[in-house]
């Protein structure tokens, strides 16, 4: 029973190698430190098309990376279609939606549901913890996990806690609320 009490898993939107090391270097910090004081360490989070490499900190922990498509292209780029896997398609759909609920009404209820400090993190949070979910029960589930710490922003992935609570009332849930300070204010 003594290693069921000993695991831990950390839901974050970015960790390395799929994020820029200001956005992670927190919750990256706490798994390492978790993991080095005898816990076993699972992260979920973002895994996006471009590896950008752990800026010189091994990973030590176990990664749970979940694909979720992001918008890397604006809806006033010109992008040549032409041999492409989908990939800029997808890119360009995405940023051609996300200027318009930039300029409607949505705006205002994205940010009245999810409080968020950028337009539009709210929405990505929330699907993320909709692709994220089955893998989370799973690893909750089959690694006996009592501990499970969600970070934001996005705080939109809050959401996930009456979820696991729901599910598994056992598990002990942490909401970090972290201050958004790292995140460009898009406007």
């Amino acid at each position: 029973m003594k290693g069921v009490e000993k695991s831990v898993m950390i839901v974050t939107y970015d960790m390395i190698p799929y994020a820029q090391w200001g956005s992670c270097q927190r919750m990256y910090f706490l798994a390492d430190h978790l993991q080095e004081h005898g816990y076993r360490v699972y992260v979920a989070h973002v895994q996006r098309s471009e590896c950008l490499g752990d800026y010189g900190h091994p990973i030590r922990f176990h990664t749970i990376p979940i694909i979720f498509p992001e918008t890397t292209v604006s809806s006033g780029s010109n992008v040549s279609m032409k041999g492409d896997n989908g990939g800029r398609f997808t890119n360009a759909a995405v940023g051609a939606v996300k200027s318009i609920v930039k300029r409607s009404n949505l705006l205002s209820l994205e940010r009245t549901v999810f409080n968020e400090p950028n337009l539009g993190m709210g929405i990505y949070g929330f699907l993320f913890t909709r692709s994220a979910r089955d893998k989370i029960f799973k690893t909750i589930s089959e690694q006996k996990v009592r501990h499970v710490i969600i970070s934001g922003p996005p705080f939109s992935l809050f959401l996930l806690a009456p979820q696991i609570k729901k599910r598994f009332p056992e598990v002990n849930v942490i909401l970090d609320y972290r201050d958004p300070w790292n995140t460009p204010y898009l406007s």
